[in-house]
């Protein structure tokens, strides 16, 4: 029986006391996305790794770059919880984990 110290248990318990259901979590989150989709999705986040999220501009080339149309794999990625942008300025407001507005700085 594991100990309620247990960090595995303790998440469990959080994501089942949150009603976070299974398929939104960890791998699970993108096993619904295409290759292409799921290309892109680490275009963003590598985006974000580097310092900032990516260009509104660079999006739809990069999209194409995966053989997708920009606003359908946005599309997907946000009913998938794991990319919203503002459709009006094409800017990436949360690529999961990240957030537009904290992007992460290199030392």
């Amino acid at each position: 029986m594991r100990s309620t110290s247990d960090p595995e248990n303790t998440t469990e318990a959080a994501l089942a006391a949150a009603a976070i259901p299974t398929w939104r979590r960890g791998s699970e989150r993108t096993k619904r996305l295409s290759g292409g989709e799921r290309a892109f999705y680490e275009w963003i986040l590598r985006s974000f790794a580097i310092g900032e999220p990516p260009a509104p501009d660079t999006l739809v080339d990069a999209a194409s770059i995966f053989a997708l149309d920009v606003e359908a794999a946005l599309a997907t990625l946000a009913t998938e919880d794991l990319v919203h942008h503002d459709p009006a300025t094409g800017t990436i407001l949360v690529a999961y984990p990240f957030s537009g507005g904290h992007a992460v700085t290199r030392c």
